[in-house]
């Protein structure tokens, strides 16, 4: 069952990743923000394409993110977007 249910999460990941595009902004955003915390390639994912969608209310989210796994994506990002006081 598990088997199962584990290509089916595939799936659905491969129709929201190949259709990016094709979503609205907000839909687009929900998908980003699910992937934060989801695997490594999920993760690295949601990292490129926040640099095309980037508002400042991905901050808080991101911010978990990089609280949670500190990938190096994340940490461009946060150089790149984020408040110089948050580096300090």
């Amino acid at each position: 069952a598990v088997e199962r249910r584990r290509g089916k999460v595939r799936y659905a990941k491969d129709i929201l990743t190949g259709g990016f595009y094709y979503y609205s902004y907000s839909q687009q955003v929900k998908i980003v923000k699910a992937f934060l915390f989801l695997s490594l390639s999920d993760r690295r994912f949601a990292y490129r394409k926040l640099y095309g969608l980037w508002d400042e209310s991905f901050v808080d989210v991101v911010k978990r993110a990089w609280n949670e796994f500190h990938d190096e994506e994340c940490g461009w990002l946060i150089t790149r977007f984020f408040p110089k006081e948050f580096l300090l």
